[in-house]
C-alpha cells in the first residue's frame, strides 16, 4: 500500500479516531481536514455504519483519520459497533513487533460533540461511558473533543452550552477533571479549526495504547474480561430492567380493566424483542476474536453481495440515460455508481488484517485502499 507521498504506511504514521454520536459532524470535520468532496455518508447511509478510514498527507506526515460509526447508530445495534470498533483497535495493536513498534497505534481520538441541537441526551451519555471504558482513565489525553455546528448556533447559547458540557460531570466534566485530562477545541472556522486540531494531535508526537487494547491483548480473552465489556454488559442490564418495567405497567393496566387494549398488547410484544436484543448483545460479550471475525466476515460478504446487486442496477440505468438527453440524471446515476464502487473496494480490503492495496479510479479521485484492521483507507488525492 502506497501513502499519499509514495512512501509505505508504517506505524510512525498519524492515526487518529474520529468518534462520536450519529449526526455529531464526524463526516464533515474529515471532508474539511481532506479537503475533498469524497463520500463519507452524506449519500450513501451504510459508508459510516461500519469503520472506514481516509489517508492524506498534511505537512509531510501521512495521516490517517479512522472513521467510526456512533453507537446510537439506527442502522446497526450497539453491541455490533462495540464490537467492531473494539476488535478493530485490539488487531492494530500488535505488541513487541519485529521492528520495534507495537503495530498501528491511534495518535489520539477524537470526539465530535454538536454544539447545536439538542442537549446532552441518554445516547450522550451512554456514548461516553463505552468511550470512557475503551480508552482506560489512564489515557484521557487521548481524546480530544471537538465541538462542531457553530456556523449555525446561536453564539451566546452555544457558550453557555460548550461551559456546561465541559464541566458537567454529568456530561464530558470527568474526562476534563481527571489527570490526564481530555482537551477540547472548536470546529468554528472550517479547514482552519481542522488544521488547528491536526497540528495540536501531531506535534505532541504521543502514541497510546488504549486500556481495551491492552486487556484484549491477554491470552484467550473476550469482551466480557475488558472494562468496555463490563460497562457495556451494565448498560443493556439496565435497558433490561426498565423495559420489563414498562411490561409490567403495560400488563397491570390491562389486568385492572374490562375494556381490551390491542395496542398495550403490541406494545408489550415490542418491548419483549427490545429484550431479546439486549440479552442477545449479553451473550455475545462471550465471544472470542475468532468469533467476532467470523461474524464480521459473514457480515461483510453479505453487504459485498448487496453492493454487487446495487451497482448492476445502478450500471443498467446508466446504460438507459446514455441513450436521452437527461444529462442530470446521468451525471446523479454516474455520481451513484462511483460511490458505490468506493464503498465496495473498501468492504473487499477489510477483509483482511495484512497491509494491502486495491487501486481504483472513480470521478477522478485516486482512491487508495489499505487493508487496516476491518476497514478501508481511502486515499484522498
Amino acid at each position: 500500500m502506497q501513502a499519499p507521498q509514495g512512501q509505505d504506511i508504517s506505524p510512525d504514521d498519524v492515526f487518529i479516531a474520529v468518534m462520536g454520536l450519529t449526526g455529531s459532524g464526524k463526516s464533515t470535520f474529515i471532508q474539511q481536514c481532506t479537503q475533498q468532496n469524497v463520500p463519507i455518508g452524506h449519500r450513501l447511509k451504510s459508508f459510516t455504519a461500519s469503520v472506514s478510514g481516509y489517508s492524506f498527507t498534511y505537512e509531510g506526515y501521512s495521516v490517517h483519520l479512522i472513521d467510526t460509526p456512533g453507537f446510537d447508530d439506527t442502522h446497526r445495534t450497539e453491541s455490533s459497533v462495540l464490537q467492531e470498533i473494539v476488535y478493530w483497535l485490539s488487531t492494530a495493536y500488535q505488541p513487541n513487533q519485529s521492528d520495534g513498534s507495537n503495530g498501528f497505534l491511534l495518535n489520539g481520538i477524537i470526539y465530535c460533540q454538536a454544539i447545536a441541537g439538542p442537549r446532552w441526551t441518554g445516547s450522550s451519555t451512554r456514548s461516553l461511558r463505552i468511550l470512557q471504558a475503551i480508552c482506560g482513565s489512564a489515557n484521557h489525553d487521548a481524546v480530544t473533543v471537538v465541538s462542531t455546528f457553530w456556523d449555525i448556533a446561536d453564539r451566546n447559547l452555544a457558550h453557555e452550552h460548550e461551559k456546561q458540557l465541559l464541566t458537567s460531570p454529568d456530561m464530558l466534566g470527568p474526562i476534563f477533571t481527571t489527570r490526564p485530562k481530555a482537551t477540547h477545541f472548536r470546529q468554528d472556522s472550517g479547514y482552519r479549526s481542522a488544521a488547528k486540531i491536526l497540528n495540536f494531535i501531531i506535534n505532541r508526537n504521543k502514541k497510546f495504547i488504549l486500556q481495551i487494547q491492552r486487556e484484549l491483548a491477554s491470552p484467550n480473552a473476550t469482551l466480557s474480561n475488558t472494562r468496555a465489556g463490563r460497562e457495556a454488559a451494565r448498560l443493556w442490564e439496565e435497558d433490561i430492567e426498565a423495559v420489563q418495567r414498562r411490561i409490567n405497567d403495560a400488563r397491570a393496566e390491562i389486568a385492572t380493566s374490562t375494556d381490551e387494549f390491542p395496542e398495550l398488547e403490541w406494545e408489550i410484544a415490542q418491548y419483549r424483542l427490545d429484550i431479546s436484543s439486549s440479552q442477545t448483545a449479553l451473550n455475545e460479550l462471550a465471544l472470542s476474536r475468532h468469533d467476532l471475525l467470523e461474524k464480521w466476515t459473514q457480515r461483510n460478504n453479505e453487504e459485498v453481495h448487496a453492493l454487487d446487486v446495487e451497482l448492476e442496477r445502478c450500471r443498467k440505468q446508466i446504460l438507459k440515460l446514455q441513450k436521452t438527453n437527461a444529462i442530470d440524471y446521468l451525471q446523479e446515476a454516474r455520481l451513484r455508481e462511483s460511490e458505490l464502487v468506493v464503498q465496495r473496494a473498501a468492504k473487499i480490503a477489510g477483509r483482511g488484517i495484512n497491509w494491502s492495496a486495491v487501486q481504483a479510479g472513480v470521478s477522478g479521485v485516486g482512491v487508495a485502499l489499505a487493508v487496516l484492521p476491518l476497514t478501508g483507507l481511502c486515499n484522498v488525492m
